[in-house]
């Protein structure tokens, strides 16, 4: 009995080092299968996330200010059939040439269900400048319209994930971040038919060069009520609710009425989303009911 206790140790140690072996010999041979496989799986999702994209062209393309230092662009694109997957405003299409070349991301301007004619919002830039200058008949490559935009349902009616319903709308936009916002007050998502108020926050340097001050009309007959915020150059006297200075200090001014009642859409320059969202869920707005179309 004395020497099997004797022995015990060493037939442990014998156990414990061919184990080792063994587990090391699994390594080396397992090792170049797993390595293959990462690749394998690294290359597939790169397939994955590669959108489709197909064939469309640009049936209009006009200017979409009047000044004359910057040169944003209105274009009406024909979608086809991607147009089926744009159901939400602040959704968004990836745009290029041609195949290989690369895509930039334009929000939508057109509402949900307006038809195969997609409005988009171009501000020139060096990645842009085949587009700002494309003409009626354009052939260029969409995919169809992708991101999840302004969650409006789950956030302002959703009466499970909050105790009441978004009562009073804000809208903030700057330069081409209007596009979304035009997108969402046109679908009607936002139900201002239902008694909501909501107010427009726009920025934009001038009036000269802020798109869509022609529909600032409509906008107001649907509920909206529109407060161009100019940060150079004086307020119009066109516009009697006009300011002088940026977005986020136009709010600062206003303040938030009803801040647990609240909810919020921003698109625009990062500076300006997270001041106005820093100044909203500082009044009491939830957070979650601040919501960015990217």
């Amino acid at each position: 009995s004395q020497r099997r206790s004797r022995l015990q140790p060493h037939r442990l140690l014998y156990s414990s080092t061919t184990m080792i072996r063994l587990w090391a010999l699994l390594v080396l041979l397992w090792a170049p299968a797993a390595l293959g496989f990462a690749r394998t799986a690294r290359v597939q999702v790169r397939m994955q996330s590669e959108p489709a994209f197909s064939g469309a062209k640009v049936l209009e393309n006009t200017a979409g200010v009047s000044a004359s230092d910057v040169n944003i662009r209105k274009l009406r694109v024909d979608l086809g059939s991607a147009k089926d997957s744009y159901t939400t405003p602040g959704q968004y299409i990836q745009m290029r040439p041609s195949a290989g070349e690369k895509a930039g991301f334009y929000a939508l301007a057109s509402a949900p269900g307006s038809g195969s004619e997609a409005e988009l919002l171009v501000k020139e830039a060096d990645s842009n400048k085949w587009l700002i200058g494309a003409n009626a008949g354009t052939s260029v490559q969409v995919t169809a319209p992708a991101g999840n935009g302004f969650k409006l349902a789950e956030n302002f009616d959703d009466l499970v994930k909050f105790d009441f319903p978004v009562q009073n709308v804000l809208l903030f936009a700057a330069g081409t971040g209007i596009a979304p916002i035009k997108a969402a007050i046109e679908s009607g998502a936002l139900r201002l038919e239902d008694g909501r108020t909501c107010k427009l926050y726009y920025g934009a340097r001038s009036m000269e060069s802020m798109p869509y001050t022609e529909e600032f009309e409509k906008w107001e007959e649907m509920g909206v009520t529109v407060i161009p915020c100019f940060s150079q150059g004086s307020a119009s006297s066109d516009l009697p609710s006009a300011r002088t200075g940026y977005v986020q200090h136009a709010l600062e001014e206003d303040g938030v009425s009803m801040p647990r009642n609240s909810g919020a859409l921003l698109c625009g320059m990062k500076g300006m989303t997270e001041a106005v969202k820093s100044i909203l869920t500082d009044a009491g707005v939830f957070p979650e009911r601040c919501l960015l179309n990217f």
